[in-house]
């Protein structure tokens, strides 16, 4: 998962500040637990027809990916990867570039 700051509350006598920092440390640390905070964008990737290995650099397995900005009329799906934590592997229906934003 991302490696995000932890929100550290200052103590303060009025208990309402108290409370305040309290609720903004919850939805802070539920925001920063999303997959999304930690994706990464692989701008314009070449497929070729058939099987393709992308390396994803996430450091963990990834969880889904999206694709977009098609150079040409194309169909990705997922393929088996050998291992998750380093690569994503896909079938394309024809060579293009493409964008793909993996979680």
């Amino acid at each position: 998962m991302p490696v995000v700051n932890t929100y550290k509350p200052i103590y303060h006598k009025d208990e309402t500040i108290n409370r305040i920092q309290s609720g903004v440390s919850k939805a802070i640390t539920s925001i920063a637990a999303q997959p999304i905070v930690g994706a990464k964008l692989l701008p314009r990737i070449a497929l070729v027809v058939g099987t393709n290995t992308i390396s994803h650099g996430l450091g963990h397995a990834y969880q889904s990916f999206f694709t977009g900005r098609f150079s040409a009329a194309c169909t990705v799906t997922e393929a088996a990867s050998p291992d998750a934590t380093k690569l994503l592997v896909v079938s394309a229906t024809a060579p293009c570039t493409c964008d793909f934003l993996v979680l």
